[in-house]
């Protein structure tokens, strides 16, 4: 069965495809049988008009997963809903702390608002949240990692990235952060919206995570966030995953962040790594 990796929206448009890019990500998980899209971008307009682009409607998708909470990869949610004309529920699958209050400092007292989208104007009949901290299986062969608590190496959370709890912000961990792992033939997909586990992080809990199945890693699709890693950080990051994993392709966007992207290609080459624009298409057999 194949199963195809459609990138929806991201950072890259392609103009000549009429495909725009902004700020964010979004993948479409196509089944014969299902459409499950994986974060939604920001700008709700901007998401839509690329689904419609690329050939969907908004009512052939069954589910949504949300890599974490930031505004995005969560913010076009209520007018993806609104545009749903049919009665059966979307289903919402994320970690318990996505919906908390978030902040990004900008420039001293600038703080910009990444908090989940306020639902308020929302039917609540027209979707169906499910908030896990373990794995789920959302389809055959795809699954999310789960909470990834084990960060041996550098993450992808700063200063500036804050959350509140307890009515009081703080450093915000980020342990809402969730990729998604696709279990196909030629090894695991790893598709990820942000990675602020980090990268090396979210490759070990997979691997941890599928150990004794006895697959490997053999792809990285999506946002890595390497766009604040220094170039002596990415070698390391590159050399670990080349000694351990001989992970086979790379499809990079979001806050990979062009060094990031630039340096991959230089080490790995460019037959195994590839920019991931908006209407990137991968095809998998499970």
């Amino acid at each position: 069965m194949q199963v195809k990796i459609t990138n929806v929206y991201t950072n890259k448009g392609q103009k000549e495809l009429h495909l725009k890019g902004a700020w964010g990500n979004s993948f479409l998980i196509e089944y014969p049988d299902d459409k499950i899209l994986f974060d939604l971008g920001w700008k709700g307009k901007i998401f839509l008009q690329n689904l419609t682009h690329l050939g969907y409607s908004p009512n052939e998708i069954s589910s949504v997963v949300f890599s974490h909470g930031h505004r995005d990869h969560t913010g076009s949610l209520p007018l993806f809903l609104k545009n749903r004309t049919i009665t059966k529920p979307l289903s919402i699958y994320g970690h318990p702390s996505m919906t908390e209050p978030k902040k990004q400092k900008i420039l001293g007292p600038i703080q910009l608002n990444m908090t989940y989208p306020n639902m308020d104007q929302i039917d609540p009949n027209k979707y169906q949240v499910h908030l896990n901290t373990d794995p789920v299986e959302i389809h055959d062969k795809l699954w999310t990692t789960g909470e990834i608590l084990k960060r041996k190496e550098k993450d992808g959370t700063k200063k500036g990235l804050i959350h509140k709890i307890n009515n009081t912000w703080k450093r915000d961990p980020l342990l809402d952060d969730l990729s998604l792992i696709l279990e196909a033939k030629e090894g695991l997909i790893i598709i990820g919206g942000c990675m602020h586990a980090g990268l090396l992080n979210t490759i070990e809990h997979v691997h941890d995570q599928f150990k004794a199945s006895g697959k490997k890693i053999s792809t990285i699709i999506g946002g890595t966030h390497l766009f604040t890693s220094s170039p002596e950080d990415i070698d390391a990051i590159m050399q670990k995953i080349e000694n351990k994993y001989q992970i086979e392709h790379f499809y990079l966007n979001h806050c990979t962040g062009t060094n990031a992207q630039t340096k991959f290609k230089e080490k790995f080459g460019s037959e195994r790594v590839s920019s991931c624009p908006v209407g990137t298409q991968l095809s998998f057999e499970i």
